[in-house]
């Protein structure tokens, strides 16, 4: 090269305008780690780097680790930084994503030292495309880690429950003895129970225990198989809350008897034997009682009717499904065949039971509730309704019938109609309070029922103080209910 070209050339080089250097991606982390921008917490500034397996991403710098310590991101990856606070999550729009960007490799800009293209140079189209991109990437990423937790957590769940079966299979087989009653008992006419083994099932707020026997009662000392026909389209059924005879003591403990309430004549036995003849009469198909307590539970296994014709979901001696106090449900022996039992218990109290009948072809699940009361203050003599509370543990029992229909349908190859839900009980509301009864798969049997049929055209409360004295001394003493 002749001498003359060679400084034209030199010439040239010199006088082109030179590029000035882009601080490193590294120089920047410090920068933000060490001198925070002014306003701008260091958790807002998020850096954007190429990932060779899920394309643009993003990372917070607060998680950064320098690959030298340990991370795995290497510096000639990082794309850009921004300050995510400038961007509205709802509306991505350019001008914010821009705004928001602080260093871009691709357009030689740095909005924090100057270098480069300098402060004013505008990012690169491709820096905003990839942010967008990163956005949704992360969003997918951490919704698919959700999905996968909460896989993991069904699969946990699942374990645990098919674990608490087998015990408890296992532990219900161990228990599956068969009582039966003495010749001597059986000559000399006394109250028998022979135990009949039914299906134990677990599983939310409302848990389902299961109990683990169903007794029968009559004078031969054990249930005869069901030899009466029915229509299973008009059943008689009865649901009854009793009043037990417990209240609230000045010092708030619950206590037995309530016999003095209205005077020495009118005492809680006397009043529990008119129910009972009352029940009697009825000659109901199925019997729902709520409140009942231990010693009612005696006093009505005493009753000869109730001996020779019902079976009941509970006996004195065990209080499997009512504790302090409960629901009890009774079905005539020589109509229904029952094949499994469920309590539903909030904490260690008894809420209520499904009894699972069988008719022919025919199954009744069987509901007994009783949902909570309002709240009656004595002192300020004003009352704290508790409908969240009624609705939550109906949902509970309605859930628990939900699944128990569905899986007879399954098994058991029926058609829907010939697996019926009933729930019976107190629900301490009136009709229009309910409006979490669902209408399209239940039909509330009061109001459908003509006014010629209601006992004195009633409204059919089930406490009412102000017609019943009672029920109204009962609720000056402290109802514990």
């Amino acid at each position: 090269m002749s001498p003359s070209k060679h400084k034209q050339r030199r010439r040239q080089h010199e006088e082109a305008p030179s590029k000035r250097k882009l601080r490193t991606a590294a120089e920047v982390i410090n920068r933000l780690k060490w001198s925070p921008i002014e306003g701008t917490e260091t958790s807002d500034i998020f850096i954007g780097y190429d990932c060779r397996i899920n394309g643009p991403m993003e990372k917070c710098i607060q998680d950064f680790c320098n690959i030298n310590d340990g991370g795995d991101i290497p510096e000639h990856r990082i794309q850009y930084f921004r300050n995510v606070a400038t961007t509205s999550s709802s509306s991505l729009k350019d001008s914010d994503i821009s705004n928001g960007i602080l260093w871009d490799r691709a357009a030689r800009m740095d909005r924090l030292f100057g270098s480069g293209e300098g402060m004013l140079s505008p990012p690169s189209p491709q820096t905003v495309h990839n942010i967008r991109i990163a956005i949704h990437t992360m969003a997918r990423l951490a919704e698919e880690r959700e999905m996968r937790f909460q896989d993991k957590m069904r699969q946990r769940a699942n374990k645990a429950a098919r674990a608490k079966r087998a015990a408890a299979a296992a532990a219900a087989s161990l228990a599956a003895t068969t009582w039966s009653p003495s010749s001597s008992q059986t000559n000399s006419g006394t109250n028998n129970a022979e135990r009949k083994n039914v299906s134990i099932h677990f599983p939310t707020r409302h848990a389902w225990h299961t109990a683990k026997d169903t007794f029968a009662f009559n004078e031969a000392g054990g249930p005869s198989p069901p030899n009466q026909s029915i229509d299973p389209n008009r059943l008689k059924m009865v649901t009854w809350n009793v009043l037990f005879d417990l209240h609230r003591n000045d010092s708030n403990a619950i206590v037995e008897g309530d016999d003095s309430l209205l005077g020495d004549g009118d005492t809680t036995q006397k009043r529990w034997q008119q129910l009972m003849n009352e029940l009697q009469r009825t000659d109901a198909d199925i019997i729902a009682l709520q409140e009942v307590t231990p010693r009612f539970l005696k006093q009505l296994n005493q009753q000869d009717w109730v001996k020779k014709a019902y079976v009941l979901s509970d006996i004195p001696g065990s209080q499997q499904a009512i504790g302090l106090y409960g629901n009890v449900t009774l079905w005539k022996q020589n109509i229904f065949e029952a094949s499994s039992l469920y309590v539903c218990a909030e904490g260690d109290r008894m809420r209520g039971l499904v009894t699972v009948l069988s008719h022919g072809n025919r199954i009744l699940n069987v509901a007994n509730v009783h949902l909570p009361a309002d709240k009656f203050d004595k002192a300020t003599g004003t009352t704290q309704t508790r409908s969240f509370a009624r609705q939550r543990e109906f949902n509970a029992f309605v859930a628990k019938l939900q699944v128990l229909q569905q899986n007879q349908i399954a098994k058991e190859q029926r058609e829907s109609n010939n697996t019926i839900s009933i729930i019976l009980g107190d629900f301490n509301d009136g009709d229009s309070n309910m409006p979490y009864i669902p209408e399209n798969h239940f039909l509330d049997a009061w109001p459908a029922t003509s006014q010629e049929q209601r006992s004195d055209n009633i409204d059919g409360f089930t406490f009412d103080w102000k017609l019943n004295a009672r029920a109204d001394k009962t609720r000056q003493h402290g109802h514990s209910d």
